[in-house]
């Protein structure tokens, strides 16, 4: 064999090792910050709101998917605030069956309401949480944009620049790696569902109405259903949120997911978990005793 291939080839080697050593040393760093934040979402709830919402399907729509509904509260579930198309509708006396032919008057109501809501919150004393408003499709930046397609005005243009801003989604995947939920089917719903129904079935998860939510809703002109359901998967996210800072969150993840495979991620395993502690203390304590009875004695 050539003596610079080999040598090429322990260099990429130990390159390999070196960046997997540095990847898994990220992983356990970002571990420690995520229980950071999950301790202080537990111990100071009221400094966190958590806001969701639901649109038009993203995927059946070609355009900019309209709003429906927004829910916020803290994290404790006090006081949770809603706005919708359907309280806007009922505020101005019209009919549901009339609510497609004004809906974008009642949308830009609802934008604007939440809007004057959320300015009442100074960004330096509260952190905003929230599952996958990333972009501007589906988002902080999604609102921002209806709202300035509907008013034709920037008025909040840049509301949530200053605030801190967490995807709890992202936070779910440092802690419990990437598999933590799985490609999932419902018993009695052939289509593949998403990482918050896994959570929610997986976890026992009931509150009423919540089983018939489905983005469709809207396109269908069910605004009744879909203002319940949406309420009620709220409810529930909020629940496995609460769950995930108590490390009481039953998930798909298995202790190689979340720690891997070397000696700095068992050390944290066991740490975290005292029933891993006790089996590492009775493993310890067995290979001390053969060690004394057949090397020392």
């Amino acid at each position: 064999m050539d003596k610079n291939f080999q040598n090429n080839k322990e260099c990429v080697m130990l390159k390999e090792k070196s960046q997997g050593s540095a990847d898994m040393n990220m992983k356990l760093k970002q571990r420690e910050e995520v229980k950071t934040l999950f301790s202080d979402i537990k111990n100071n709830p009221k400094k966190y709101l958590f806001i969701h919402y639901s649109s038009e399907n993203i995927n059946e729509n070609a355009g900019m998917p309209r709003a429906f509904s927004i829910c916020v509260s803290h994290i404790d579930e006090s006081g949770i605030k809603t706005f919708s198309v359907l309280d806007e509708a009922l505020i101005k006396n019209i009919n549901i069956e009339d609510i497609g032919n004004n809906y974008d008057i009642l949308e830009l109501e609802m934008l604007k309401k939440f809007f004057e809501y959320i300015v009442e919150f100074e960004p330096n004393n509260y952190i905003l949480l929230h599952w996958n408003m990333k972009n501007s499709i589906y988002g902080f930046d999604a609102l921002i944009l209806r709202y300035q397609i509907l008013a034709q005005d920037d008025k909040y243009k840049s509301l949530f620049d200053n605030f801190t801003k967490i995807n709890i989604s992202l936070e779910f995947i440092k802690l419990y790696g990437d598999n933590y939920t799985k490609d999932y089917k419902s018993n009695s719903d052939s289509k593949s569902k998403g990482r918050i129904d896994y959570l929610i079935e997986k976890n026992g998860i009931y509150i009423r109405d919540i089983e018939k939510f489905n983005n469709s809703l809207l396109n269908e002109c069910k605004y009744k259903e879909l203002h319940a359901s949406f309420y009620a998967r709220y409810e529930a996210l909020l629940q496995i949120i609460k769950l995930a800072t108590e490390y009481r969150l039953k998930t798909n993840s298995n202790i190689i997911d979340r720690y891997g495979l070397n000696p700095s991620g068992i050390f944290e395993a066991i740490k975290d978990d005292w029933k891993l502690a006790f089996v590492a203390a009775v493993f310890w304590l067995f290979i001390a005793i053969i060690v004394e009875k057949f090397f020392l004695s």
